[in-house]
Formats: structure tokens, C-alpha cells, sequence
């Protein structure tokens, strides 16, 4: 697995990621002694950049990575990220909130170094404020785990362009010029283009800051497996995102078939043609396919090796161009 620099620092990351959500929580029950083996797999096959949250199974996701580092003698080989901002309550498992205060932003980091019992590479603001004074003194409180050691880079997570140019100057005023921001997280697939519309992609690119796919293959659906919601657990929260209910499902797995056609041509999956026209399409983008399965990891790393000619990219991008999905993303 090729490893590239991750944007504003001297951090190497593997081009494909993986996102451990879904190992412990929203795809249906969590598998942890399945989910360490998918980790060490991933490990072995030369990915070292593994994506968490402490709102992930409250907190429980970071100690599932937690075992998995203590285990491997090089930690420093190993990148985590992980993120604050998003506040859940047990008693109220689908209710959410915002705090991106400073106090909340250095405590959630104490208490997720705790669960990882290691220093954190990558910290996010899970989700951004709209407002500029609260995103000021949350680049300060980050500059200031920065300048404690305690992190190594800062990123956003799902933020407009806007706001990404204001929280990178302010982290490069905190930081005296030093460091700015390093990743940019958001939703991005051939069926989620909105960052090539609304300026994030081109203003990561304009500022030097890596852009982190997540959800590369929506969620599963440009798999290809999923063609009804009875294929879906009834735990699994995409029981009750717009994208697969029943009528949207549908309509959406046009677009489905007709990328396993190509993907047949290419002697290759319909998820990994995904990858294969993400990592293709911009030379920062740096994609988090998440799995619980061993065999789906394996595909999905193997998409690192695809070389997509132009003909069959400009074939795929047109043919995302005319489509119009059904259903929003949450």
C-alpha cells in the first residue's frame, strides 16, 4: 500500500484508510473478536490509517483499537484519528448535539487518549458551528494540544468551504504560521459529489490539506448488495436513512448496474471500481472504506491496484454526471 503525506504535516498515511464505525456500532451487533482480525488483516496488508470517534459506541470503538496497538511493536508505524464535537446520551441513543467549546475539545481529547492509551495523530471536530467566534477558540484549544503534544494534527469533519479557510488561518495564527490544517472528512463517492460543488475539494486543494473520503462506496450501495432493505439487519441504521428505502433503493441501483457491467469488463468488483475512480479523481483524496469482514477489506485494498485508463474514468464520471440519486444522505 502506497503511503502518501497527509496534508500540513509530516505524517505518512496509507492511500486507503479504513473506517472502524461500523465495528462496533450502526451496521447491525458489534463482533469484536471479528473486528481484530479484520484490524490485524488490515494491518498486514499495509494500511495504517484507522478512522474512530469517541461518539462511536460511546467511546467503545477506541478501545477496540486500543488492543489492537498494544499489540503491534511499531505504534509510531500506526496513524489514528479520532474526533470530538458530537455529544450523545445513553438514555437517548439517537439524540445528538454540538459542543466544539475549548473545555469540551481538550477533555474529549484526555478521555480518548485514555481509551487508546496513546497520543492521538489525527484530532477532527466531528462537526463544525457555524460561527466564526466558536470556530476561533476551537482552533485555539487544538493549537494549544498541539503545542502540549498531545496531537499531532487537526482536521474537519463535514465543513463549508468557508469555514475550512477560516479555521486554517486561525490554527496558523495560534500555531505562528507553523501548522494549519491537515484533513478535511466528508461523505465522497460517485454517488456523493456535493464537495466538487460546493468549493471543499478545491479549497483542501488550494491549501494544501488532504481530503478524507468517508463512506466511498455510500455506504454500500455501489456494491451492488444490497437490493432490497430486507438485505439489512434490523439494527442497521441504514433501515432508516432516505438513500434505501425501498422506492430510492431502487432507483438508485440503476446506477448500480450499471457500474457492475463496468466493473465486469475490468475484471473487477463494483466496489473497488468505486475506489479505484475516487483515488483517480483528485491526487489528495484519501478514501476510508469501513468493514467488519475480512473478505471485504481484502477487495477493498485491492482496489489500490486497479489502474482505471481515462476512457473508462470519463465513462464512469459521465455516467455519475446524468444520474440523479434518490434520497439525501442522512
Amino acid at each position: 500500500m502506497r503511503k502518501i503525506l497527509l496534508g500540513n504535516s509530516d505524517i505518512q498515511v496509507s492511500t486507503q484508510g479504513l473506517g472502524c464505525m461500523g465495528m462496533s456500532e450502526f451496521y447491525g451487533e458489534a463482533e469484536p473478536l471479528n473486528a481484530y482480525q479484520v484490524l490485524k488483516e488490515a494491518i498486514s496488508l499495509g494500511v495504517n490509517f484507522f478512522d474512530t470517534a469517541d461518539m462511536y459506541a460511546y467511546g467503545e470503538n477506541e478501545r477496540l483499537l486500543s488492543e489492537i496497538l498494544s499489540q503491534h511493536p511499531a505504534r509510531e508505524e500506526l496513524i489514528i484519528a479520532t474526533k470530538c464535537g458530537i455529544v450523545r446520551d445513553k438514555s437517548q441513543p439517537t439524540a445528538r448535539h454540538i459542543d466544539n467549546s475549548p473545555e469540551y475539545i481538550k477533555a474529549s481529547c484526555d478521555r480518548s487518549t485514555l481509551r487508546l492509551n496513546t497520543h492521538i495523530d489525527l484530532y477532527y471536530l466531528h462537526r463544525v458551528k457555524d460561527d466564526k467566534q466558536s470556530i476561533k477558540l476551537a482552533m485555539q484549544a487544538m493549537a494549544e494540544l498541539l503545542s502540549e503534544g498531545k496531537i499531532r494534527a487537526v482536521g474537519l469533519s463535514e465543513v463549508s468551504a468557508e469555514n475550512i479557510l477560516f479555521a486554517h488561518d486561525c490554527l496558523l495564527t495560534y500555531t505562528q504560521g507553523r501548522q494549519g490544517l491537515s484533513a478535511i472528512q466528508t461523505e465522497y463517492s460517485l454517488l456523493s459529489r456535493d464537495v466538487e460543488r460546493n468549493g471543499v475539494l478545491d479549497t483542501c486543494q488550494q491549501l494544501g490539506i488532504s481530503f478524507v473520503a468517508y463512506s466511498p462506496i455510500c455506504r454500500g450501495l455501489l456494491s451492488g448488495a444490497i437490493q432490497s432493505k430486507d438485505d439489512l439487519v434490523v439494527t442497521d441504521f441504514r433501515q432508516n436513512l432516505p438513500r434505501f428505502n425501498q422506492e430510492n433503493l431502487a432507483h438508485n441501483n440503476q446506477f448500480t448496474q450499471a457500474l457492475a457491467q463496468l466493473a465486469q469488463a475490468n475484471n473487477c468488483t463494483a466496489a473497488q471500481l468505486s475506489l479505484a475512480w475516487l483515488s483517480k479523481h483528485r491526487t489528495n483524496v484519501i478514501s476510508i472504506p469501513g468493514t467488519k469482514r475480512i473478505e471485504y477489506l481484502r477487495e477493498n485494498v485491492a482496489a489500490a491496484a486497479i489502474s482505471l485508463s481515462q476512457s473508462d474514468y470519463q465513462h464512469l464520471t459521465e455516467l455519475s454526471d446524468a444520474f440523479i440519486v434518490k434520497g439525501e444522505r442522512y
